[in-house]
């Protein structure tokens, strides 16, 4: 075709444009199609289980209308052409080896491995036909693909990342500099050992001693003060190499031991106190004869058991002792249980022997735990007794003073002060939630029932028994460390016994 008037140079294509879209008009697009997801991840740093790939950037994106039939390699270069421009976008500076990524499926199946001119996920999409049917019937699907940054180039672009932000930091770092006359300066230096005197600023914060530039320039000499005074400076010192690289490699290779917090169990808990009340006031008011749960007298708050065997304090033949630390965070106390935050206690709970089906022969068992309201029962009964016990020892020691105070000399022999431990019932809740404390009972907020108890210091080897609870004699032996104790405890007993009638007395003293 001549160029003419009226017509551009493009014009002479015409006629091989018209071929191209007559053949596309004639070439739909294939019936059958799947949809792909396509997200950018890098190898290593999961932590969870079946975790193969850490996602990175946000960078995931969606194709739609992809041939059913389309083989390992089309998939490769879709996935690596889809993602790579935003891999590159995530961080444009750092040299990405695209060559290295490997393109995987849900699976974590490389594609690679696979053979050309094999359709890769149309078999996944075929199901069989509806009954009278025979053929199979297609059926779209999305499928996931990931492109994978392998672990050695993304350690690579961690220690790239690191090395600008050093890089980046030290240029935007400000310079102080400070314009100090030789006068007013006493530098000694020795090897590692730097030591200055420089005058400062007054600070109104607290008195301290300083050597100011008047001071300095007061004297006559101009020789420098001897290096002895250098050490009432600030004095620095290179770390040791040797242990820098050994702390380093220690460090490195730390890692938290999981199981030690798995084994932690966090309660929001209402806190009870077992009060001392003084006989007098338990026989002159009813509501003082039994321990009693005022949540008016209660504090809530935190509190945190180690559930752990391993740090178990003890197992009777009941119940349970378990180390455990309360933070209060309401009717905070000035003393006692849960007077100071993240106190040390011991967290009691009673339990059952769970066999195995062969019997108790067996010798073995697992440690259940009762209802929610025979644990509370079973628990009030223990704090009840602890209330008594209280006021037992609490008369005990009104009698001895009574005694002294009408003697005209004093006993021969020192007194033993001694006292319970502090403790209190605590009720474990699960907010918003109500759980049947047992079968038939009317559902309630209450999960479980903990007895708290001071820890006592020393730990099992200061821990010793007095009296058997069979017995009113001391278990200790004359002359045995203790053994004083062990008497006096005899002694309360049978004060314990004569002053209430022979009805009550305290047995199976223990303690430190």
């Amino acid at each position: 075709m001549h160029s003419s008037t009226g017509y551009t140079p493009h014009h002479a294509h015409y006629g091989s444009e018209r071929d191209r879209w007559a053949k596309l008009s004639y070439a739909p697009p294939p019936s059958q199609t799947i949809s792909l997801e396509i997200s950018a991840v890098h190898e290593g740093g999961s932590r969870k289980k079946g975790g193969r790939g850490t996602p990175f950037g946000s960078i995931c994106k969606g194709k739609k209308d992809i041939d059913a039939q389309i083989d390992a390699p089309g998939l490769i270069k879709i996935a690596l052409n889809t993602v790579y421009p935003k891999i590159q976008s995530f961080c444009p500076a750092f040299q990405w080896q695209y060559e290295e990524f490997v393109i995987r499926d849900s699976q974590w199946v490389d594609l690679l491995g696979h053979h050309a001119r094999e359709p890769y996920f149309y078999s996944q999409c075929i199901q069989a036909g509806r009954k009278g049917l025979k053929s199979p019937i297609f059926k779209t699907k999305q499928f996931a693909l990931m492109v994978v940054v392998p672990e050695s180039q993304w350690h690579e672009y961690e220690e790239w990342t690191e090395r600008a932000e050093e890089d980046e930091a030290t240029r935007q770092a400000p310079v102080a500099t400070t314009a100090i006359s030789e006068a007013s300066v006493d530098v000694f230096q020795g090897g590692d050992y730097l030591a200055t005197e420089v005058p400062l600023p007054e600070v109104p914060l607290k008195r301290t001693h300083l050597r100011t530039a008047s001071s300095l320039s007061s004297t006559s000499s101009s020789t420098s003060p001897p290096l002895k005074k250098a050490a009432s400076a600030n004095i620095f010192q290179s770390p040791n190499r040797n242990e820098l690289k050994e702390a380093l490699r220690s460090g490195g290779i730390a890692n938290v031991d999981a199981q030690s917090v798995y084994d932690l169990q966090n309660e929001n808990v209402q806190l009870y106190w077992i009060a001392t009340r003084p006989m007098s006031e338990i026989l002159e008011n009813s509501k003082y004869q039994s321990f009693t749960l005022h949540t008016a007298e209660s504090a809530t708050g935190q509190l945190t058991v180690d559930t752990s065997s391993a740090n178990l304090i003890g197992r009777g033949g009941f119940k349970t002792a378990h180390p455990g630390w309360l933070t209060l965070t309401s009717h905070i106390p000035t003393t006692g249980l849960g007077s100071i935050l993240h106190q040390k206690v011991v967290v009691k709970r009673p339990f059952i022997k769970i066999f195995p089906p062969n019997g108790p022969s067996a010798g073995t068992y697992k440690v259940g735990h009762y209802a929610v309201a025979d644990e509370l029962s079973k628990q009030f009964k223990e704090a009840n007794v602890l209330y008594w016990a209280n006021s037992l020892l609490d008369l005990t020691y009104a009698f001895i003073n009574r005694c002294v105070a009408a003697s005209s000399n004093p006993p021969p022999f020192e007194i033993p002060h001694l006292r319970f431990i502090h403790a209190g019932l605590t009720l474990s809740f699960l907010p918003g939630q109500m759980i049947v404390a047992k079968p038939g009972a009317k559902p309630c907020s209450v999960r479980a029932a903990f007895l708290l108890e001071e820890l006592i210091p020393g730990g099992p080897d200061a821990f010793m028994k007095f009296i058997h609870n069979t017995d009113c004699d001391p278990l200790l032996d004359p002359g045995e460390d203790g053994y004083s104790t062990a008497l006096f405890l005899a002694f309360t007993q049978h004060v314990q016994y004569e002053k209430t009638g022979g009805l009550a007395y305290i047995s199976d003293y223990q303690g430190v």
